[in-house]
């Protein structure tokens, strides 16, 4: 029995294997609950509901961040939190939503995500 156990105490890029499939076991938790629980109808969600959802996943990311805290000490979960801070992360989410905004007015689109005709 000891021979199951023993892989998940091993270590993967400097933490244990649980902590990794932890992290991997929630993200894949969100994506389904997102996927598959939020997304079943095909609508347009409205300001007040994003604003839920903002809150909810920022709220998810600062829990798992508590949870590292505890879980690893002061210094890991600093590294975690300030992960959201990086420069480079934040101009990369920048420029990624300046293109997308570019190609959807390229595209001409309307917010059924039904295309016009070429004028």
């Amino acid at each position: 029995m000891d021979s199951l156990i023993a892989p998940v105490f091993l270590d993967f890029m400097g933490k244990p294997a649980w902590v990794w499939l932890t992290f991997i076991g929630l993200v894949l938790a969100l994506l389904a609950f997102d996927l598959g629980i939020l997304s079943r109808r095909d609508r347009e969600i409205g300001v007040k509901e994003s604003l839920r959802l903002s809150a909810f996943y920022i709220s998810v990311a600062l829990l798992f961040g508590g949870w590292v805290w505890w879980s690893m000490g002061d210094t890991a979960a600093a590294q975690y939190y300030t992960g959201f801070s990086d420069p480079l992360i934040s101009l990369g989410v920048t420029l990624t939503l300046i293109a997308g905004g570019v190609v959807v007015s390229l595209l001409k689109t309307r917010s059924e995500g039904k295309r016009l005709p070429a004028e």
